[in-house]
C-alpha cells in the first residue's frame, strides 16, 4: 500500500526529481528508508549523535524544512524538539 503511495508520488513528479523527505530522528529514517526504497531521498534533521532534548532550530534546518516534500514526525507529545516550535513553522 506504501510503495503504491510512493509510487504515484513519484509518477507525479518531474523525472528527474525525487521527493526529499525528511524525518526528525534516527529511529523515522530508517522506517521511511526501508518504505521508500529508491523512491524518495530521505534526510534527517537532528544529527545522529544530538540530543533531542537540547536541539536548537538553525537557519539551515529551516531551509531543510523548507525543501521537504514531506515531513515525517511523531508529534510533540514524544519528541520534545517538536515542542520547540509551532505548527506556522512548520
Amino acid at each position: 500500500m506504501f510503495r503504491l503511495a510512493w509510487l504515484l508520488i513519484a509518477l507525479a513528479l518531474p523525472a528527474a526529481a525525487k521527493p526529499v523527505v525528511l524525518t526528525t530522528i534516527k529511529p523515522l529514517t530508517l522506517i521511511v528508508a526501508a518504505v521508500a526504497g529508491d523512491l524518495a531521498e530521505v534526510r534527517q534533521l537532528l544529527p545522529a549523535g544530538d540530543s533531542p532534548h537540547h536541539w536548537v532550530l538553525t537557519m539551515s534546518d529551516r531551509r531543510l524544512l523548507d525543501s521537504a516534500t514531506l515531513l515525517v514526525w511523531i508529534g510533540p507529545d514524544l519528541e520534545a524538539a517538536g515542542r520547540r516550535f509551532s505548527r506556522r513553522d512548520l
